[in-house]
């Protein structure tokens, strides 16, 4: 019996010996056109569900050490109702070939120094990332890169359409670097996003002194005041504020925007916490309810739980769809649209690099 040592599919650990052995596992099982490489990618995926259709009935995409698809794998006498495993092949369409992938010059910074060991199809490349995120270059975006291509293969996002408002998106929210949602909102500000909704905000907004310790003055020469950000978090993302599941005090604040897409309130924190936990033995599991702050302290998880928010709330199918604007991608991540101007402008400078239309709305 051959065995792994770490999980390999979607959302697993996918060490390359790990996987070279499930894929040879899969290929006795009659996977067609699946490569004994290590590399774990969408045909890995597909040809692991394919199999699992056998004897599950909602295959998850998971082979673990001891559990029962790496048990079936092993079995030399196929389920009953077992068939081929049909693996359509090059399921994702890839971008031409750039010079810096055929040989091109090596430059300190340069695309082909920021793939060097990546194991997944470049679909995104440097190029993309310095466009729609110039403010990156030469540290997040490098950084990102392979966060990136890692989890279009993971979650089968290979519409072009669909990549450049993903990352107009993740650049205006984050620029590519992990993080908790700001805090130090000038009362005005707080008024205008969430006053109409939740009356009055001036007991948690009365400070006079800038979280920088300074008294600033509006161009009418008023001083400006300012929110305490906790207190204001706890009003505006508190029991009030629907489908977050912050029930307990001090939730709103507790479980604010963390991660590339600002990951916002307890149930959706629960939903990635249920979404990466799912066929993990109990040693490898995370608790993000828990722990919230591991979307900022681990990029990894900033990005998977960015990616998975994209997914779970089916933002995918309106940046695919023929009618998709800025706007309507937006309006699950924003609903009040904030930032909108700049979202555009990035999705408008990636989307040549994608073979996209641009838009003007």
């Amino acid at each position: 019996m051959k065995n792994i040592n770490q999980t390999v599919g979607l959302g697993g650990v996918n060490d390359p010996q790990d996987v070279s052995v499930i894929q040879a596992l899969l290929q006795q099982q009659g996977a067609k056109n699946l490569k004994i490489d290590g590399i774990y990618g969408p045909n890995t995926l597909k040809a692991i569900k394919e199999f699992q259709k056998q004897f599950l009935t909602h295959p998850d995409g998971i082979v673990s050490p001891g559990k029962k698809t790496l048990e079936q794998l092993n079995n030399p006498t196929p389920p009953s109702s077992a068939r081929p495993l049909s693996i359509p092949p090059d399921p994702l369409p890839l971008p031409p070939i750039q010079p810096w992938q055929n040989g091109g010059d090596k430059q300190q910074g340069s695309a082909r120094d920021a793939t060097r060991g990546a194991v997944y199809p470049q679909i995104v490349t440097i190029e993309m990332l310095d466009a729609v995120n110039p403010e990156g270059r030469n540290k997040q975006n490098i950084e990102a890169l392979s966060y990136i291509n890692r989890y279009l293969q993971e979650f089968e996002i290979s519409d072009h359409q669909e990549i450049a408002h993903l990352l107009a998106q993740m650049a205006h929210e984050s620029q590519f670097k992990p993080q908790a949602e700001v805090t130090n909102y000038r009362y005005t500000v707080a008024k205008r996003l969430w006053g109409k909704t939740y009356g009055d905000l001036s007991k948690a907004c009365n400070s006079p002194i800038s979280p920088r310790g300074k008294r600033v003055y509006d161009e009418h020469h008023n001083l400006v005041l300012w929110c305490n950000g906790e207190e204001l978090l706890n009003i505006v993302y508190g029991k009030k504020h629907k489908g977050l599941g912050n029930d307990e005090e001090g939730d709103g604040y507790k479980y604010r925007g963390r991660g590339m897409i600002q990951t916002t309130g307890k149930a959706n924190y629960q939903d990635f916490e249920n979404y990466y936990n799912r066929g993990k033995s109990l040693k490898d599991k995370l608790y993000f309810v828990e722990n919230p702050d591991l979307l900022v302290t681990s990029t990894e998880f900033a990005f998977e739980s960015s990616f998975y928010f994209w997914q779970n709330n089916n933002i995918g199918k309106k940046a695919r769809a023929k009618s998709a604007t800025v706007a309507k991608v937006t309006k699950p991540i924003n609903s009040k649209i904030e930032g909108y101007a700049d979202r555009l402008k990035r999705f408008n400078r990636v989307a040549p690099l994608l073979g996209v239309e641009q838009v003007t709305k």
